[in-house]
């Protein structure tokens, strides 16, 4: 059994590689995490946080002229290099004393917003680009694409039509949905895994420019699990997904519900971690789990990451109970239920 099950992914992968929703959906997440990145390169380019945060006051000079002085935290670091953007010759004294008071109590904040700005810099230099890109775009684009891709795998088939002609052949049913649900499992293993090659191009041309090691301080350990983790946390999706589509034979209808469900909740979250008694129950919606599996210090899943969320192993059997009773639901539906001709959608 386990042979027909990989011949028939075999087949199945030679399907999926043909048809054009796999490839719009990679175009997709490239264009997403290529644009995120590309925007968060211009901001470090720019100087990043360290030339939007500023002190402004008024300070009046030995010619009785009013000066609107305004410094940015670039500003400050400028005048440690011996950098003066300022005639501090043209005030008094007292003036020169206030100035530095107000000076010396930006600089205080500034000391945040430059490690800040650090570490936004870093984010550009691999490995630590790549987690950048798997937590800003994969962490929550990717789980959009991945269950628009399950959706459509089964469902397609049954508007094709083509699903029952395979099965009047006499393959297994559990066996062909079991083939489809590696296939959709592998693939989206080397989507997410594409996303973050040209992401590593796309860091590698910015160091060219930033003027830092092509390859910085990150851990590709931590990347690594970063990325089992994700995988492990597209699994329940990927079965709610599944069971759309069957259940209402339609990869429309397949791709509306789940995908509708995954935005719902974040809104839903979002407005229910407000309240006290929605902790103690908050493991138990895939969401959270999802974000207390991937440790939201680092990641978020939308309205998912707001407050407190589960530990990691809690989170983890939630979603391991998710994906056994959803892919339980879909083989089992889709082992009684008659399957009709073609019928598009």
């Amino acid at each position: 059994m386990i042979g027909q099950v990989l011949r028939l992914s075999r087949w199945e992968w030679f399907k999926l590689h043909r048809r054009r929703m796999p490839w719009i959906l990679l175009l997709i997440g490239v264009a997403i995490s290529q644009l995120i990145f590309w925007s968060t390169y211009a901001f470090v380019a720019t100087g990043g946080p360290a030339n939007q945060s500023s002190i402004s006051f008024d300070a009046t000079d030995t010619a009785g002229e009013t000066v609107e002085i305004e410094f940015t935290c670039a500003d400050l670091t400028d005048m440690q290099d011996g950098d003066l953007p300022l005639d501090f010759e043209r005030f008094s004294r007292e003036e020169q004393q206030n100035i530095a008071r107000n000076l010396q109590q930006f600089a205080e904040s500034c000391e945040s917003v430059n490690e800040n700005s650090d570490d936004i810099r870093q984010a550009m230099f691999l490995p630590n680009s790549l987690m950048f890109a798997l937590v800003s775009s994969l962490a929550f684009f990717g789980v959009i694409l991945i269950m628009i891709l399950a959706a459509s795998v089964p469902g397609t088939e049954y508007g094709w039509g083509t699903l029952r002609t395979v099965l009047v052949r006499g393959v297994g049913r559990w066996q062909l949905l079991a083939s489809k649900t590696l296939v959709i499992a592998l693939a989206s293993v080397g989507l997410s895994a594409l996303v973050l090659a040209i992401v590593g191009v796309a860091s590698v041309i910015a160091t060219l420019t930033l003027e830092g090691e092509i390859v910085g301080a990150g851990e590709w350990s931590e990347l690594a699990i970063a990325f089992g983790k994700l995988i492990y946390v597209y699994l329940p999706y990927v079965a709610l997904a599944v069971l759309m589509s069957v259940l209402t034979s339609s990869s429309g209808m397949g791709i509306a519900i789940s995908v509708g469900y995954y935005v719902i909740e974040q809104i839903v979250v979002g407005i229910l971690a407000n309240f006290a008694w929605f902790e103690g129950i908050s493991t138990f919606v895939l969401g959270r789990a999802a974000s207390g599996w991937m440790d939201s210090g680092d990641f978020s899943f939308g309205a998912g990451g707001i407050g407190a969320v589960p530990d990691p192993l809690p989170a983890a059997m939630v979603m391991l109970g998710y994906t056994v009773i959803l892919g339980g639901l879909a083989f089992w539906l889709f082992q009684r239920k008659d399957v009709a001709g073609a019928k598009g959608g």
